[in-house]
């Protein structure tokens, strides 16, 4: 199961339907970063092509991101060896 960890850059006015909007979908939670206009994302996945397909056409349309970017990713259970 991949885990994606993403930093949002968001319009603080719209904190709590930023969290919604983004915890309405499936495996994805958020936290604080410490920083008012930032959160913090944790995307866990199906596979790599979904925690993809959320960060860049679902999350981004989420009303009150300005823009969401990858910082983490761990996928090495999907990996045959």
């Amino acid at each position: 199961m991949p885990v994606v960890g993403a930093l949002a850059r968001i319009d603080r006015e719209y904190l709590s339907e930023v969290k919604s909007g983004l915890t309405a979908h499936h495996g994805v939670t958020t936290f604080d970063v410490g920083v008012p206009e930032k959160l913090g994302i944790l995307i866990e996945s199906e596979s790599l092509d979904d925690a993809r397909a959320l960060l860049e056409k679902k999350l981004p349309l989420v009303d009150g991101i300005l823009s969401v970017r990858p910082v983490y990713a761990n996928f090495e259970d999907d990996l045959e060896v």
